[in-house]
């Protein structure tokens, strides 16, 4: 098999687990900067809605990294170049977005 679609795979794959982590175990340790946000800070954050949103742009950013990896390994080569590009343009939207959580 392809190197880029076991990269592909396996960035799919930890995307779902960390996303269900997150979203249905609760692990909100995994959430980059609300472990190390200081407690009080903490009771300013709606967590059950920053755990989903977080959960499901795990769940997205790692089927679209896949798709990705497919299709430029089936198609074009040059194409996993832009699926960096974009996968890159959605974590700074979720970092962006996440904002909305905090009161």
């Amino acid at each position: 098999m392809n190197r880029v679609i076991l990269t592909g795979i396996l960035v799919f794959v930890i995307s779902l687990a960390v996303g269900a982590a997150v979203k249905y175990g609760k692990q909100y340790w995994l959430i980059a900067g609300y472990n190390t946000m200081p407690k009080d800070k903490q009771q300013n954050v709606d967590i059950a809605g920053l755990a989903s949103f977080m959960g499901n742009c795990a769940f997205i950013l790692g089927s679209f990294f896949l798709a990705g990896a497919v299709a430029s390994s089936l198609w074009h080569a040059h194409l996993f170049f832009a699926v960096i590009l974009l996968y890159t343009g959605g974590i700074i939207f979720m970092v962006l977005r996440a904002q909305r959580f905090v009161k």
